[in-house]
C-alpha cells in the first residue's frame, strides 16, 4: 500500500523546474492545467517467479496489478538477465522497487531485458481527479513497456542504466516515450 498526494503540494512543478535549469532545458509549461491536490492511494499485488537458467541467466516472470485513485490496472510481463553472479532480489533490476540483494559483498554484472503489457482502466494522470472535475484526455487501455540495460556491483554499491521505450499512453500523444534511467544503490 502506497499513500501520497497529487497536485501543488508534491511539488512536482518546482522539482521539474530545478532538473530543466540545471541541464539547461527549457522550463516546462502547462502548470496551469495541473490535477487539484488530492489524496494518493495505491495498493498493489504481484506476484514473480524465478525460472534459473543456469549460472549465468535466469527469467522472472510477474502478473499483478494496482488498484486505487492513482493506477487501477493489471499487468504481466518477463525479465531475463545474463551475466555474472545475477542477484537472487527478484525486484534487483527494477526501477521502481530499487532494492539491493541481501549478498552486500557480492560483485556482480550483468545486463537484461523486460517486456511488460498493462490493461488500464484508471490513470489519475490522463484521466484527471477523482473527486472533482479537472482536465483529462482519452487514455489509451493497453499500454507496453520494453525496457534493456545493465547493472554493476561491487562493495555493496550498485550502479545501473537502463533504456526505456513505452508505447502510446493516450490518444493524442503522437507516438510513444523514449527515455533513459540511471540507478545508484548502497547496502549499509
Amino acid at each position: 500500500v502506497n499513500v501520497g498526494i497529487v497536485g501543488p503540494s508534491a511539488l512536482a512543478k518546482q522539482t521539474q523546474t530545478i532538473v530543466h535549469e540545471w541541464r539547461g532545458i527549457a522550463v516546462p509549461q502547462g502548470w496551469d492545467n495541473q490535477l487539484s491536490d488530492e489524496p494518493a492511494l495505491l495498493c498493489t499485488a504481484d506476484r514473480r517467479v524465478r525460472l534459473d537458467l543456469g549460472e549465468y541467466a535466469d527469467l522472472i516472470g510477474n502478473v499483478g496489478g494496482n488498484l486505487g485513485n492513482v493506477f487501477t490496472q493489471g499487468y504481466t510481463g518477463v525479465l531475463a538477465r545474463f551475466g555474472y553472479n545475477i542477484p537472487s532480489s527478484f525486484y534487483a533490476s527494477d526501477p521502481i522497487y530499487p532494492r539491493m540483494d541481501y549478498r552486500s559483498d557480492d560483485t556482480s554484472l550483468y545486463a537484461f531485458t523486460s517486456a511488460t503489457g498493462k490493461g488500464v482502466l484508471r490513470n489519475i494522470f490522463f484521466d484527471g481527479n477523482t473527486f472533482q472535475d479537472s482536465v483529462s484526455v482519452d487514455k489509451e487501455p493497453w499500454v507496453f513497456e520494453w525496457r534493456v540495460g545493465v547493472e554493476a556491483k561491487y562493495k555493496g554499491i550498485k550502479i545501473g542504466y537502463s533504456y526505456c521505450n513505452v508505447s502510446s499512453e493516450y490518444e493524442t500523444s503522437g507516438g510513444g516515450t523514449d527515455f533513459g534511467e540511471v540507478t545508484l544503490g548502497w547496502n549499509f
